[in-house]
C-alpha cells in the first residue's frame, strides 16, 4: 500500500479512538495531536472503525506503532470487502428475483469487474473512506431504483445513508442527493400516504447530511481542493465508463428490461452520476488542468452504478425451460439444459477474460502498459520486498522512539521520499499534530526543503538522516546560517550504538 494517505489515515483513525470522538468538535484540542488539514476532513470512517475496533479490543490499550498499522489495514480490507458485498447485493435487488444460473453468473461478473477495474486502487493508494462512501451510495442507488416495498423502512433507509455519506465522504452526497430528490418526484403520490414519517426524516437528513460538508467548506475552506491536480491518468476510466456503459444501457434499453420501471429510475441515477462526474471535469478544464484527483472520485461513482447495471445483462441471459407441468411430468432432456449453461459458462469466462482476472492479457481495463490490472498487481506483489519508505520509517521508528515535546522528522536524498517516511513515522509515533511544521509546505526539493525545514520548525528538533545527501543538505544549510543549530540533534538513521 504506497499510497501516502496510508499514513494520513491511520494518525486520525489513532487520534478518534484516543480522544473519543470527532474532533471537529473540539478542533482546538485536536491540533495538538493531528495534521490541522485533518481537524475538519469527514471522519464517519475512521470514527466507525476506531470504535468497531474498541470493541474487538475490549479494555486493551490502542494500537500503536506497526499494530496501529497493522489494525488500519485490516479495517482497510474489510471496508474494501464491505464495497464489494455491497455491489453483489445491490446488483441483485435492482434485479429483481432472478433463476439460480442467471444469479450466479451475475455475482461472478460483479466480482469481476470490481477486481477488473479501477476500484482495487482504492486500497493500493489509501482511500478508505472514499470506500465506505462508495458502499453506501452503491445501497442507495439500489433502493432508489428498486424502493422497498414498506414505505417507512424506506425512508428511514435513504435518510439514514444520506447522513453516513455526508458524515464519511461528502462529494458523494450532491450525486446521491439528487437521486433521492428524482426518487422523491417519482413517487410522491405514494409518500402522502406517510406525511408523519416522511416530515421527522426530511427535517433529521436535512439537518445532518450536509453538516460535515458545511463545515468542511465554509470553516476549513475545502472547496478550494475540487481543482487539486494529480491521480491515476483518466485514459482507463474513459476505458470503463464507455465500454461497461455501452454493454450497460444497450441491455437496459432491450424491451424487456425498459418495460419495468426499476430500470428506468436506475438510468435516471446514472445519467445523475454522470452529469456529477462530467461537471467535475469541468471544474478541472477551467482551472486549467486536466480532469484529475476529485474528477476520479467522481468517475468511481460511476463505475459502481455502471456494476450494479451488470444485473441488466444477467436477465437477457436464456434459463433452462421449466419443468413441465403435465400431470405425468416427462423427464426433461438433457439437451434443454444443456444450450442455457453453456451460454452461462461462455460470458462467465468473456468477463473473466475481459476483465483481466484470467487470461494472458491485463483485460479491457488496463492499469498500464504492462497489461495488468491494480488487483493482480497489489496481489501479485512480493510482500518482502520491502519499499525503501518503507524500511527507513521501520528502521526509524525502532532506533528513534518519540520524545515529548520534540519534533522527530526523516531527511533522505529526495524530499519527497523524506516526506512520506515522516508522515508515517509521525502516525505511528503518535506525532501528526507536532511534525505539521516540518512535513507540509510545497517545497520538495532538495536542499531546499531541508533549508525551509530547519527555518520554520519550532525547537527543539530531532532530524533523522537517511542518506549521506540528507546530511550534505543539512551541513550546507548550517553553514550559510550557524545560528539553526540552536535546539537540533541531527542523528543517524542507524545508530552506531544499541538504543
Amino acid at each position: 500500500m504506497v499510497g501516502e494517505d496510508n499514513g494520513r489515515h491511520p494518525a486520525l483513525f489513532d487520534v478518534i479512538g484516543r480522544l473519543g470522538g470527532y474532533l471537529f468538535l473540539d478542533p482546538d484540542s485536536a491540533r495538538e495531536h493531528i495534521f490541522s488539514g485533518l481537524v475538519h476532513y469527514p471522519q464517519g470512517w475512521h470514527f466507525s472503525t476506531a470504535l468497531l475496533d474498541g470493541f474487538l479490543r475490549s479494555a486493551g490499550d490502542p494500537p500503536t506503532g506497526a499494530r496501529l498499522m497493522d489494525h488500519y489495514v485490516l479495517w482497510c480490507l474489510a471496508t474494501f470487502g464491505l464495497l464489494v458485498l455491497a455491489l453483489i447485493w445491490a446488483a441483485q435487488h435492482v434485479a429483481g428475483p432472478l433463476h439460480p444460473l442467471r444469479r450466479v453468473v451475475l455475482v461472478i461478473g460483479v466480482t469481476a469487474l470490481v477486481l477488473g477495474a479501477e476500484l482495487p486502487r482504492l486500497l493500493v493508494a489509501g482511500y478508505p473512506s472514499e470506500a465506505f462512501g462508495l458502499s453506501l451510495a452503491v445501497v442507495l442507488v439500489a433502493l432508489v431504483a428498486r424502493p422497498l416495498h414498506r414505505l417507512r423502512e424506506q425512508l428511514i433507509l435513504v435518510g439514514a445513508l444520506l447522513i453516513g455519506i455526508g458524515f464519511s465522504y461528502y462529494l458523494f452526497l450532491f450525486p446521491t442527493g439528487a437521486m433521492v430528490l428524482c426518487w422523491l418526484v417519482a413517487d410522491r403520490r405514494r409518500l402522502r400516504t406517510r406525511p408523519g414519517t416522511v416530515a421527522i426524516v426530511a427535517v433529521v437528513t436535512a439537518a445532518l447530511a450536509p453538516l460535515i460538508a458545511l463545515i468542511g467548506v465554509l470553516v476549513a475552506g475545502q472547496s478550494e481542493a475540487l481543482a487539486a491536480p494529480g491521480g491515476t491518468p483518466p485514459v482507463e476510466t474513459y476505458n470503463t465508463i464507455l465500454g461497461l456503459g455501452a454493454l450497460v444501457v444497450a441491455a437496459v434499453l432491450v424491451r424487456t428490461n425498459l418495460a419495468e420501471s426499476t430500470w428506468r429510475r436506475y438510468l435516471v441515477a446514472l445519467a445523475v452520476a454522470l452529469l456529477f462526474s462530467a461537471s467535475m471535469a469541468a471544474v478541472n478544464l477551467a482551472n486549467g488542468t486536466q480532469p484529475a484527483y476529485y474528477f476520479g472520485k467522481t468517475a468511481h461513482l460511476v463505475i459502481v452504478v455502471l456494476t450494479i447495471g451488470a444485473a441488466a445483462l444477467a436477465r437477457l441471459l436464456p434459463v433452462p425451460p421449466a419443468p413441465s407441468t403435465d400431470s405425468e411430468p416427462r423427464r426433461r432432456p438433457i439437451t434443454g439444459v444443456v444450450p442455457a449453461v453453456a451460454t452461462a459458462a461462455l460470458v462467465t469466462l468473456a468477463v473473466l477474460a475481459g476483465t483481466g482476472l484470467v487470461g494472458w492479457t491485463g483485460g479491457f481495463f488496463h492499469r498500464n502498459g504492462g497489461n495488468g490490472t491494480w488487483a493482480k498487481d497489489w496481489a501479485g506483489r512480493d510482500v518482502r520486498a520491502v519499499s525503501r519508505t518503507a524500511s527507513v520509517t521501520n528502521t526509524a521508528y525502532r532506533n528513534y522512539p518519540a520524545i515529548p515535546g520534540t519534533v522527530t522528522l526523516v531527511l533522505d536524498k529526495q524530499g519527497l521520499q523524506g516526506y512520506r517516511e515522516s508522515i508515517f513515522l509521525s502516525a505511528m509515533q503518535g506525532t501528526s499534530g507536532q511534525t505539521e511544521p516540518g512535513i507540509y509546505f510545497q517545497i520538495y526539493n532538495e536542499p531546499a526543503r531541508t533549508a525551509e525545514i530547519l527555518r520554520r520548525v519550532p525547537r527543539p528538533l530531532r532530524l533523522i538522516v537517511a542518506d549521506p545527501a540528507a546530511q550534505q543538505a543539512i551541513d550546507g544549510a548550517l553553514a550559510a546560517d550557524p545560528a539553526l543549530r540552536d535546539g537540533l540533534t541531527v542523528v543517524p538513521l542507524k545508530p552506531t550504538t544499541p538504543r
